[in-house]
């Protein structure tokens, strides 16, 4: 006897796993993006050479990717690159905060430097080190609404629908409010680490094209505080 075949659920499940593995390979291209930014940038402020950088930079890769035990955790691949990507932020702030600076190495250590840029570039070297500390605290949400996302094919509206609350990821210093946009976008509003009203918009494409999920991020903090446009972690927006 045949078995019936359930066209809609067919489809269904067709679809999902279609917009997972499309889902997971954005998610592998945004993290080789990501680690090959802190390459660079690890590359301008310390003073190992880039082949030593790369070599050890896939090293911590190449643990974090073998099997690890289960130990009743629950851990996936997923989570140990993620814990990966936070090794790279912690390497990155230690950096930082040894008196280098990300990215912005143009006139840093000339003695003719004007006082005023010298400011400048103190304040954004802060800025910058404090805005990566805000992505690796939301880095969790951006998961969790990729995994919302490929399970329901729509955009999560609350902290509810992905298990968190608010003061999972509120503290007052680095993020002051944290809201789910109608467009498909989190909207983060910054501590008192950053000038009043300062904010971070990460806007997702997923109510514009359901078969692909990728993240931009915007924000209203100056852009001589984020550097070159080219080498920025955020494009600069008047309003948001």
């Amino acid at each position: 006897m045949t078995a019936t075949i359930n066209k809609d659920a067919l489809l269904e499940e067709i679809t999902r796993r279609v917009i997972q593995l499309d889902s997971q390979r954005q998610f592998d291209n945004d993290l080789r993006m990501t680690v090959n930014a802190y390459i660079e940038a690890l590359d301008e402020i310390t003073s190992l050479s880039k082949a030593d950088i790369e070599a050890l930079a896939q090293q911590v890769i190449d643990e974090h990717q073998r099997p690890k035990p289960q130990l009743g955790l629950g851990l996936t691949a997923k989570h140990w690159l993620m814990a990966g990507g936070g090794l790279f932020t912690l390497i990155l702030l230690m950096a930082i905060f040894t008196g280098k600076y990300f990215g912005l190495k143009e006139g840093l250590y000339s003695g003719t430097t004007p006082a005023g840029e010298n400011q400048i570039n103190n304040r954004a070297q802060i800025i910058r080190a404090k805005l990566v500390q805000v992505f690796t605290q939301v880095s969790p949400l951006k998961v969790a609404a990729l995994e919302h996302y490929q399970s329901t094919l729509k955009f999560p509206t609350n902290f509810a629908e992905l298990g968190y609350k608010t003061a999972d990821f509120v503290d007052g210093d680095l993020i002051k409010a944290i809201d789910f946009t109608a467009e498909g976008g989190i909207l983060i509003k910054l501590g008192s680490s950053f000038d009043s009203d300062s904010k971070v918009l990460l806007q997702s494409d997923a109510l514009q094209n359901n078969a692909i999920f990728k993240w931009q991020c915007k924000t209203t903090i100056a852009q001589q505080y984020l550097g070159p446009v080219s080498a920025a972690p955020c494009e600069f927006t008047q309003g948001l």
